[in-house]
């Protein structure tokens, strides 16, 4: 069945087309990250977010939501988080001298904020008050990657020094790649609903039982490769998804599949995918793509609606809409 797009730009007031993060807060908002401001959907008309309005700059890099309520927004020139009314920047909660340094987003909520010339880092998965210093974690220039897990409060983060696991109380840390054989660079972790660590590197795929466990390099059915952002998510069957630069590839504990031109998926459908609440699979990248069953997609492009052929980001709103973000809105 075949799917179309209701397109948004500047007539709507999206006059930024250019987009570059998607999310939905957890009071049901629809916020549009793009490299001219931040874009909030009211109703049917957007209403835009500058730093007329308290943003440190323009360019959004990413957008992750607060507990219980907010937003955190990284920008060219610093992190802010949105309390409901105004944006917040660290020296107005606490933290003066941090108004300028670089962060990055969590994609399961939460910020971190990492401070060079004091070598520290801060984190907060819930609002400015609940900003901290992350007391114990050594500094060796910036965090890869990082992954927060909220119902058990657990914080992995991706160092050269290797992994660290914060649950709450304590730090704990282990290298698990030794050697030159190994890549060491992590830049995708997943926790599992079984409590097993994912790691992606460029060109390999590895699993950790339970974070002392030694590294188990999972076989994948065809080789990972460089793309400009990696992903790992998991679907209602407990299947490990990641992407490679022509297809997306699925592991489970007794098989493994790809998706990718054999299968109906055409080369440079892959830069990013999306599983929704119903667990239908989402894919985007020249264009945005709809996995209908086995070797079955169904897809979109401007002919269809979408207003740019390259999709930057996807995503699944509590409503059953998909949204997805082009170079042309």
């Amino acid at each position: 069945m075949a799917f179309g797009f209701k397109s948004f730009g500047s007539e709507q007031g999206l006059t930024s087309t250019s987009i570059t993060t998607i999310i939905q807060d957890l009071n049901g908002f629809l916020w549009i990250g793009t490299e001219d401001g931040l874009f909030r959907l009211e109703g049917e008309k957007f209403r835009r977010f500058g730093t007329e309005e308290g943003l440190p700059a323009n360019r959004i890099r990413g957008v992750s939501f607060a507990r219980p309520f907010g937003l955190w927004i990284i920008t060219d020139k610093g992190i802010v988080w949105w309390d409901g009314k105004s944006f917040q920047r660290p020296s107005q909660f606490g933290f003066p001298g941090l108004d300028d340094r670089p962060g990055i987003h969590l994609p399961s909520g939460g910020v971190i904020l990492s401070n060079a010339e004091a070598e520290q880092r801060f984190f907060s998965a819930t609002d400015g008050s609940g900003f901290q210093e992350l007391k114990g974690l050594p500094w060796g220039g910036g965090a890869y990657c990082a992954f927060y897990e909220p119902e058990r409060n657990l914080l992995v983060v991706s160092l050269q020094e290797g992994l660290w696991l914060w649950d709450g109380k304590n730090w704990k840390n282990r290298v698990p790649f030794k050697g030159e054989s190994v890549r060491k660079t992590i830049h995708s972790i997943h926790i599992d609903g079984r409590g097993r660590y994912w790691l992606r590197q460029t060109d390999g795929l590895f699993r950790l039982d339970h974070f002392e466990a030694p590294p188990v390099r999972i076989p994948t059915p065809e080789p990972l490769s460089v793309v400009s952002d990696t992903f790992l998510a998991e679907d209602k069957l407990g299947r490990i998804w990641t992407n490679t630069a022509k297809s997306l590839i699925w592991i489970s504990d007794s098989a493994s599949g790809v998706l990718g031109e054999n299968q109906g998926l055409p080369p440079g459908a892959s830069y990013v995918f999306h599983i929704d609440t119903q667990g239908t699979l989402w894919a985007g990248g020249d264009g945005v793509f709809k996995l209908l069953g086995d070797f079955l997609w169904t897809s979109a492009t401007r002919k269809t609606g979408l207003p740019g052929d390259i999709t930057w980001t996807v995503l699944g709103t509590r409503d059953g809409r998909l949204w997805a973000g082009t170079g042309s809105g």
